[in-house]
């Protein structure tokens, strides 16, 4: 996984919490650590030292934010992997999208799924802005769009509203 593209000194706390998350689900995927294990790592070194390559003291992170999402993800993980395989696109299998795509799009579906205390709209420029960092501009607008998707269902409430 690259590290992002842009410098995140100015970035909140919590959106540095969604980076981190998305490289930790990322890292998940592709060496399949234990749940404790990742976040322990992530908690123990990664903030510790700055091992995130994301240029940010430690203390910027939002902790319980990075953990609630990395925990809730992995433990959710089949239930977020079928409500984003109902809003791809037929084409566009989950198992076959890049990784680092797919663990943008299990982050974002799992807070726009559980964390009612944020609108959709701002999680999801949330996760547009965590996808840029990423990924290229195709991938971005396809993240856009089928976060999107996942908005529409389950907050299907919050659209009425407005």
């Amino acid at each position: 996984m690259t590290t992002p593209s842009k410098k995140v000194k100015s970035l909140s706390r919590r959106t540095l919490a969604r980076l981190c998350a998305v490289q930790a689900v990322y890292q998940f995927e592709q060496t399949r650590p234990s749940q404790e294990e990742l976040v322990n790592e992530y908690m123990d070194h990664w903030f510790q030292y700055d091992k995130s390559g994301l240029g940010v003291k430690p203390e910027n992170v939002h902790k319980d934010v990075f953990q609630t999402l990395v925990t809730g993800v992995l433990e959710e993980q089949e239930a977020m992997d079928r409500l984003l395989k109902e809003n791809l696109p037929d084409d566009w299998p989950l198992e076959k999208l890049d990784s680092v795509l797919r663990a943008v799009l299990r982050v974002g579906a799992f807070e726009l799924a559980v964390n009612f205390e944020v609108p959709g709209p701002i999680l999801l420029n949330e996760y547009i802005e965590v996808a840029k960092r990423f990924l290229d501009i195709k991938q971005v607008r396809f993240a856009n769009a089928c976060l999107h998707r996942v908005f529409e269902v389950v907050r299907s409430d919050e659209l009425a509203e407005s």
